[in-house]
């Protein structure tokens, strides 16, 4: 099974991101896996931005 950092790495996120909630409370590992599973891949979104940009220009 892949570590929550190596997952994070994975979607493009800096390590450690999911590591603490809002609230500055630790989060429990499979509510980080759950967060990391659910979110958009950070190079995707960025791709997908800019060629709506270059689309609409």
């Amino acid at each position: 099974m892949l570590s929550c950092t190596e997952v994070e790495r994975l979607q493009g996120f800096p390590d450690g991101w999911t590591e603490y909630g809002a609230d500055g409370e630790r989060v429990a590992r499979t509510n980080r896996y759950a967060c990391l599973g659910n979110a958009v891949m950070v190079p995707v979104a960025k791709f997908l931005g800019e060629r709506l940009a270059e689309a609409a220009a």
